[in-house]
């Protein structure tokens, strides 16, 4: 290494290791647009080229040599603003949206290469929008935030902070020195015995999905000013933050959804505490795990401290490097995410942005590639209505499952926004008056059924009354009807009194994806007179091998063998019965 290069941060290296060993996924593309109405694009290029020159966030190269990666500035730089021309098409909004999806979806290169450029897309003689995209490696999403802000003061022509009062050499000396200390072990048996105790379990797939495991979507919805305020009001009264009344009330929901009473959140931290790094386009940012217990508690202001206890108790180690801390818990990238759920408040004001006279409209892009299960962003602007921006992985939600959770969401944080945080956690309404209903079973047209037979002779009984009625009607057209579905348990229900000695005192194990082989497999089972045990396939390998040696299944129907090779218990292929 020569004296023009230096290592990464552990947060760079965090994210490159990542990257290499997702090559494919775009997930580190970060940046977004801004709207400008009546620009002088001459002059926004010259701003634009300014900025290039001035920050070594567009200077920083990355460079492999073996298994070793270091940094080191190029003068080599493309300062150009490319003009995209979308204002002939038909929809020009549309058209440049669809480009937008395009460019945040491509992977980037990150050796030996600029990391961040800006584009300027052409919506009409009226409105431009300018673009900026950057790879995690250069900047965080709070130095995105700085880049549109030092835009907007070259354009205005008025000054902005010298970049080279903080170089980004002298912050990666920093955190090497950092990981050679004292503070560094120290945090590292923290986060040890932090999460010694933790055997929570993942949460499951629930949708196959023939894309990539990392695909996600951005849903977005309004938290009102007037709930928002009401929250820091009553939170205030107890010393505590809206934000963390915010962490609590999903925590509290997910402990629900999941029947966990702790659930491990990632945690971002932006890790900018001096004025130079709050002005410096660079990677400071670092998620670390968060534990969150509703065990115990009653109450939704003790909740809101619990919350606020555990940041404080957690926040002075924030700096440790995850990707450390995922090998000290031998975590591997094969497995997935590390984190279930991640929680995020920022306020950032873009609403004082201005080119000349006219004010910009900010957005954030992503690249639909998020990894966690279910993220929550809380977008504060400090003037209008809040965003509360939920990214979820399609493997564990769909479209439906998060505009459910967004409206219990909102129906619970409306309700303690008038009510106060002395209310009991089960004073909170996250189900409404039709999901009570239906719970209760008072549905308005209740269905008639003969008490005296057990669930599958309900299944055979409809068979024989309504044979081609539709019994499954499952996502991507796949359907069953009920003599299809009570002819295949019989066909699986024979086979296994036939090859296995089955009485009320067996279980039989059924480990699959949610479909309608599922479903017959279940039947089946209960046909043979034994009980049903369900192996989720979704869970870790220990979790699965605990349950199996306690119930002591006779034998398992799996659509997947491999999940339980190794385990003690006999599997059946469902493929095999079915051809």
């Amino acid at each position: 290494m020569t004296h023009s290069q230096w290592q990464l941060t552990a947060s760079q290296r965090d994210i490159l290791l990542d990257q290499l060993y997702f090559p494919d996924s775009p997930i580190y593309n970060i940046g977004g647009y801004i709207v400008c109405d009546n620009i002088d694009s001459t002059q926004l290029a010259q701003a634009h080229k300014a900025l290039i020159h001035s920050h070594e966030a567009f200077q920083m190269r990355i460079s492999q040599h073996g298994e070793e990666f270091t940094a080191y500035l190029s003068q080599d730089l493309d300062d150009s603003l490319p003009v995209i021309d979308f204002s002939a098409e038909a929809d020009a909004e549309r058209s440049a949206k669809a480009w937008l999806e395009t460019q945040f979806a491509r992977t980037q290169a990150v050796f030996d290469t600029q990391l961040a450029r800006g584009f300027l897309l052409k919506i009409s003689q009226q409105q431009h929008w300018y673009v900026g995209l950057s790879h995690h490696l250069a900047m965080d999403g709070f130095g995105f935030a700085i880049w549109v802000q030092q835009l907007a003061d070259l354009y205005n022509g008025e000054q902005t902070q010298d970049d080279a009062r903080l170089l980004l050499n002298e912050i990666a000396q920093l955190d090497n020195t950092y990981r050679e200390s004292a503070k560094y072990q120290k945090d590292a048996a923290f986060w040890q015995a932090y999460l010694d105790d933790y055997q929570g379990e993942r949460l499951p797939e629930r949708y196959f999905s023939d894309t990539d495991q990392q695909h996600s979507t951005r849903a977005i919805y309004p938290l009102s000013r007037t709930v928002f305020d009401s929250l820091h009001a009553h939170a205030g009264r107890h010393k505590l933050g809206a934000a963390q009344v915010l962490l609590a009330t999903l925590a509290y929901y997910f402990s629900l959804h999941t029947n966990q009473a702790t659930l491990l959140f990632g945690n971002p931290s932006h890790n900018r505490k001096t004025a130079l790094q709050k002005q410096k386009l660079s990677v400071f940012t670092s998620i670390s795990p968060l534990l969150i217990s509703t065990q115990g508690v009653d109450v939704m202001s003790e909740l809101v401290k619990q919350v606020a206890q555990t940041q404080k108790a957690t926040y002075r180690h924030q700096k440790y490097p995850l990707g450390q801390l995922l090998k000290d818990q031998q975590h591997s990238g094969e497995q997935g995410s590390f984190f279930d759920f991640s929680f995020n408040y920022l306020t950032l004001n873009f609403a004082d942005i201005h080119f000349s006279n006219q004010a910009a409209r900010f957005h954030y892009l992503n690249a639909n590639a998020e990894k966690i299960p279910f993220t929550l962003t809380v977008w504060d602007n400090n003037d209008t209505d809040l965003e509360l921006q939920i990214d979820f992985n399609h493997r564990y939600f769909d479209q439906a499952d998060i505009d459910a959770i967004e409206q219990r969401y909102q129906r619970a944080l409306a309700y303690l926004g008038e009510h106060g945080l002395d209310c009991a956690l089960t004073d909170l309404p996250f189900s409404s008056p039709a999901e009570q209903q239906c719970l209760l079973g008072r549905s308005a047209s209740p269905l008639s059924y003969d008490t005296e037979l057990s669930l599958h002779e309900q299944i055979s009984r409809q068979a024989q009354l309504t044979p081609d009625a539709i019994a499954i009607d499952m996502p991507g057209g796949c359907t069953l009807s009920y003599a299809q579905l009570d002819a295949g348990a019989n066909r699986i229900a024979a086979y296994l009194q036939q090859h296995y000695s089955l009485s009320a005192d067996s279980m039989v194990g059924v480990s699959t994806e949610r479909h309608a082989e599922m479903v017959m497999a279940i039947l089946a089972t209960l046909k043979t007179g034994a009980a049903y045990l369900p192996l989720d396939p979704g869970y870790p390998s220990a979790r699965l091998a605990q349950i199996i040696d306690d119930a002591k299944p006779v034998v398992t129907l799996t659509d997947n063998p491999a999940i339980l090779q190794g385990l003690a218990t006999d599997t059946l292929s469902l493929a095999t019965l079915n051809d």
